[in-house]
């Protein structure tokens, strides 16, 4: 899917890199990757979390800016 922007839209646009971005958060997510039992819950909500926002990032529409 891919999102027009015109003039008219009063939206700043900053364009990033996505796979720059879930790389990021892939790293951060292994950091939740624990056999500590204590923090299991805690650990295995922050895993799934982060897994969440990287599919939201590879669904996310593609934006066409207009020069």
């Amino acid at each position: 899917m891919r999102v027009d922007v015109t003039k008219g839209d009063k939206m700043n646009i900053r364009p990033i890199d996505a796979n720059a971005l879930k790389r990021y958060f892939s790293d951060e997510q292994m950091k939740y990757v624990s056999v500590d039992e204590t923090d299991y819950t805690f650990n295995a909500l922050m895993f799934d979390v982060l897994e969440n926002v990287m599919v939201a990032i590879d669904n996310a529409p593609t934006i066409e800016t207009k020069g």
